[in-house]
């Protein structure tokens, strides 16, 4: 077998409570690491950063961290055998928060909790942390694309944004979401548009239909049941979105893409 791309690998979880300043260290591998709730700030060669639950970090070799106040996170670190990858990851941005960095913590769940071992354990590890870092790529490339003057905005837009991904059963409104940033209902459409590059009605409405879709195939739960569970008011609608998007009725994909047995 080839080497692999990564090594030294390591899944980590670290927390700290109170208020106290970790040792000032230099990183010697890239970190990776994801979140789990606010905090205190993350200091990376001297700059001080906010810690926010969602927020991704990936730290470069040779770079100055420590950490004022409390933290909790999942990690990677890791080192590169590829000269072309390790120079593109030194080149991402240090810090982001972005709609589907909850991605990134699924991901480093499943490689923390499983503990996996054996002979596969490297070459699963690997795979999880390339699936990490494209989530990581795709998302510098969207808040790289937000225009400067809403860019102090975008964190607040991509919270709104997971709530929908988090919460798309229940009823949510333009105005709820709006009210979580503090500022006005027309505002929060026009800000939300412009870094995300969709409505946030019809980013909902993907998010739902996607969901339908997935438990269309892989279900047997009815329509009702399936708009429900999507939150859709009635089936009658969720039927009328589904042939507008899709061109077919919910029965119709589901007789053409059920994965049951």
């Amino acid at each position: 077998m080839n080497e692999l791309l990564f090594y030294d690998l390591k899944c980590l979880s670290y927390q700290k409570i109170g208020g106290t300043i970790t040792p000032l260290r230099r990183v010697t591998q890239f970190e990776i690491e994801y979140q789990l709730c606010d905090g205190g700030d993350s200091c990376i060669n001297e700059k001080r950063i906010p810690i926010k639950h969602g927020q991704v970090m990936l730290a470069k070799p040779g770079m100055q961290r420590n950490t004022v106040g409390s933290y909790q996170c999942l990690a990677m670190h890791f080192s590169c055998r590829d000269k072309s990858l390790s120079d593109q990851l030194c080149k991402l941005p240090d810090v982001l928060l972005f709609p589907s960095s909850g991605k990134i913590e699924e991901l480093l769940r499943s490689a923390y909790e499983s503990r996996m071992d054996g002979e596969s354990r490297g070459l699963r590890l690997e795979g999880i942390l390339m699936q990490i870092l494209a989530e990581y790529i795709d998302g510098s490339a969207l808040t790289s694309s937000v225009p400067k003057k809403y860019r102090r905005y975008a964190d607040g837009i991509y919270k709104t944004a997971e709530y929908m991904q988090k919460n798309f059963a229940q009823e949510i409104s333009c105005e709820d979401l709006a009210k979580k940033m503090f500022i006005s209902t027309n505002f929060y459409q026009k800000i939300f548009k412009e870094i995300m590059e969709i409505s946030p009605a019809s980013y909902l409405r993907k998010i739902r239909i996607t969901e339908a879709c997935r438990l269309l195939a892989n279900t047997d739960l009815s329509i009702q049941e399936i708009a429900e569970n999507c939150g859709f008011s009635c089936a009658s609608y969720f039927i009328h979105v589904i042939r507008k998007e899709l061109g077919v009725t919910p029965l119709q994909y589901r007789n053409a893409n059920q994965t049951l047995l």
